[in-house]
């Protein structure tokens, strides 16, 4: 079974993924709320699902997406045991 998310909506199979600001400018800050400190991978993509930025990261990490055009965009948070998917409007 394939999932695509929509537009409207966030994908959260648990509530560990905070982004801020957003929209954003520049400068992203995302805190994972996990229990076990594991890294995650970061992804993002456009509406259309082309993948734009992906990195691994640990919690409270700043990512620099200056290069982003602006837009909305949908960022992945993946672990070994969690998804977590939200909008992201890059100004």
């Amino acid at each position: 079974m394939l999932f695509f998310p929509s537009a409207s909506t966030d994908y959260l199979i648990d509530n560990t993924l905070n982004i801020y600001p957003n929209p954003v400018t520049d400068k992203l800050t995302i805190e994972l709320d996990l229990i076990i400190n594991e890294p995650a991978q970061v992804t993002i993509s456009t509406l259309n699902g082309q993948h734009v930025f992906a990195t691994a990261i640990t919690s409270g990490e700043v990512l620099d997406l200056s290069t982003l055009n602006s837009g909305l965009y949908f960022i992945e948070v993946k672990t070994k045991d969690n998804l977590s998917i939200k909008k992201l409007v890059k100004q």
